[in-house]
């Protein structure tokens, strides 16, 4: 109970935040009300929850890009949604569109909307194609077979007796098709937790079950990329003996200034052939080897990126910092408004020119 206040109390920093840094350091003059407008940002859905969800940092992101980009827009409150044609839409994902139905793939009601969008011949960001990569290991594992991406021994089975099929030996891993961050990761040491996890309903049903091998590791590297550009990156260290996720949650420690520089044009090519605008790849090397080929674990076409600090005792202990550092200059709230927008920045940028060419 007191992480969950602790969490919205953050969050509220985190908006008190954004609309300083809109109001005082950029300018909304991009704004207008003209029905004729050509750019619409549209915003579905108010209410408190509105307010204390992190899609609120992306939705004045992007008020703040296309102002200081010089691009007039109009902001589209509501569900009036359906009348819209022949213009450019940005939106953000989120599952507030699923809010009232609770289903596990809530990816599905986000990309109905935006296929009529485009079926209303108008531009969408994102567009239907990256919002079947949002948060659907399915479908993304699926892609890594038809690109060839370079990725851990990997299998999409339909239930636990396909599973089983496989005769893996132990440790690996399984993800639930619909999920994010570490969430939705567990690891199978034996028989018996295969069967725990079958039979306790620990695993959440979809209509996949992600099998992957375990790669001995103890850090990944975070990059996001904006068209061919590396925009940002981080790796996150495990300091354990034992396997576990790297999410920062869990412990790990940062590095945001060491990249290696012989991957870096085989990680943009492995990244352009998804053909999305922009999006977040984990990668890693068996044993942290960074000699043998790169192992792309996963693509995420919307992210939460961790902002850099050269705080040490925050590299050390990153969760610390995200829970800890709250007010002033260079906590992280701030810095992930200020990080995150210049980010977006990027993302409108080459979104727009997209259009022109």
């Amino acid at each position: 109970m007191i992480q969950y206040f602790t969490d919205r109390i953050r969050r509220v920093l985190a908006f008190i935040s954004v609309f300083y840094y809109v109001n005082i350091k950029t300018s909304k003059k991009g704004i207008t009300k003209d029905d004729d407008s050509n750019i619409i940002l549209w915003i579905p859905k108010f209410g408190w929850r509105y307010y204390i969800n992190e899609k609120i940092i992306w939705d004045y992101g992007k008020i703040n890009a296309l102002s200081r980009l010089g691009y007039k827009f109009k902001i589209l409150k509501g569900n009036n949604i359906g009348k819209i044609s022949d213009k450019i839409v940005h939106l953000n994902y989120s599952d507030m569109y699923n809010w009232n139905y609770k289903f596990n793939d809530y990816t599905k009601k986000l990309h109905f909307l935006v296929t009529q969008l485009e079926s209303q011949n108008n531009t969408v960001f994102p567009s239907s194609k990256e919002i079947y990569y949002w948060e659907n290991k399915g479908y993304m594992h699926k892609k890594f077979k038809e690109y060839a991406i370079s990725e851990p021994q990997t299998e999409i089975c339909k239930n636990f007796s396909e599973v089983r099929s496989l005769n893996w030996s132990f440790p690996y891993l399984l993800k639930e098709e619909h999920s994010s961050a570490s969430a939705g990761v567990h690891k199978i040491t034996n028989k018996e937790d295969l069967e725990s996890h079958e039979q306790n309903g620990t695993f959440k049903p979809n209509e996949y079950i992600i099998v992957q091998k375990l790669v001995d590791m103890r850090k990944d590297l975070r990059v996001i990329l904006v068209g061919d550009k590396i925009v940002h990156f981080y790796w996150r260290i495990n300091n354990q003996r034992d396997w576990r996720p790297t999410s920062t949650g869990r412990g790990s420690s940062v590095d945001f200034e060491f990249f290696p520089e012989q991957w870096r044009q085989f990680i943009i090519d492995e990244f352009k052939k998804f053909k999305i605008p922009t999006g977040a790849f984990d990668v890693t090397w068996e044993n942290d080897d960074l000699s043998t080929k790169p192992l792309i674990l996963e693509v995420s076409p919307t992210y939460q990126l961790n902002p850099k600090t050269s705080i040490k005792k925050y590299l050390e202990k990153y969760g610390k910092y995200k829970k800890t550092s709250w007010v002033g200059k260079n906590s992280y709230i701030r810095q992930y408004v200020i990080q995150t927008f210049e980010v977006i920045i990027k993302i409108v940028e080459n979104n727009q020119s997209s259009i022109q060419k």
